[in-house]
């Protein structure tokens, strides 16, 4: 089990990896869960990590969140199986949502035809390519 001291360093180091840095985590709301709140909040690993709030185009935060585990969430017979840990989870019955980190003014982007629109795959990468 994950200190508090040690899941921030492992969430910063994270993020430092995808190019954001500690001010970016504030504006973009993510924060280290630890693996008890995690569960209490419906994400389906017992495992700490960093809740990702998601935005609507006017930088408003929406229902749906996901996490981004920063431990095994194996437990049990499954560590000693090849079963790959998980490394994102979001809460049981909620549909995906498209991530538009609140670094832009994506209001001004949806109603401009001539910005070209990048799309990638997670919210590190969204969120590093917006800055």
């Amino acid at each position: 089990m994950l200190t508090n001291q040690e899941l921030s360093k492992l969430m910063y180091q994270k993020l430092a990896g995808s190019g954001l840095d500690p001010k970016d985590a504030s504006v973009l709301g993510m924060k280290p869960l630890r693996a008890v709140e995690a569960l209490s909040l419906g994400f389906p690993a017992k495992a700490s990590g960093i809740l990702i709030p998601y935005f609507t185009l006017k930088g408003a935060k929406t229902s749906f969140a996901r996490i981004r585990y920063l431990e095994d969430t194996r437990h049990g017979f499954e560590l000693q199986t090849t079963k790959k840990p998980l490394r994102y989870g979001q809460r049981a019955n909620t549909v995906n949502e498209l991530y538009l980190p609140p670094l832009t003014d994506w209001v001004r982007i949806a109603q401009a035809t001539e910005i070209p629109l990048l799309i990638t795959e997670g919210e590190f990468k969204s969120a590093c390519a917006t800055k």
